[in-house]
């Protein structure tokens, strides 16, 4: 018959070698996954409101050229030189100058983030598309 074996405090130890160093890897890729995610969503809102800025800085440019000249291809060349002007990685996918002299300006940016653009159900996320409107203001 075997004598059953006793456990001491260092068999105890020997069993729980790497249970802290395990729970800090998890840990830090935890938070160095998050601090991914968290990157990319700014980085999407970032993008959306420079799209918008351009947009704004193209419709006011255009609306200004119009107020000028009465030329709504004048105005439209305008807005096309503002929006490459602010930021030439935006696309002018439209402008629209109305008699009235208000000029309608759509562009698209692509975001600058590291996972929306390989995640293919995130990849809508990638283009950045703004509208404004703009006016003449004396």
């Amino acid at each position: 018959m075997t004598t059953p074996r006793t456990t001491t405090s260092r068999d105890v130890l020997r069993d729980e070698r790497g249970v802290i160093i395990g729970f800090v890897v998890r840990t830090m890729l935890i938070f160095a996954l998050l601090g991914v995610i968290a990157f990319d969503a700014g980085q999407v809102v970032v993008d959306q409101i420079k799209a918008g800025d351009v947009a704004h800085t193209a419709a006011q440019a255009a609306a200004d050229a119009y107020f000028t000249t009465k030329n709504e291809e004048k105005a439209k060349v305008a807005g096309i030189a503002a929006a490459a002007a602010a930021d030439p990685t935006v696309t002018l996918t439209s402008i629209q100058v109305a008699s009235d002299g208000t000029a309608t300006v759509t562009v698209t940016r692509p975001a600058t983030a590291l996972i929306v653009q390989r995640v293919s159900f995130l990849r809508h996320f990638g283009l950045q598309t703004a509208t404004d409107e703009s006016g003449h203001v004396a």
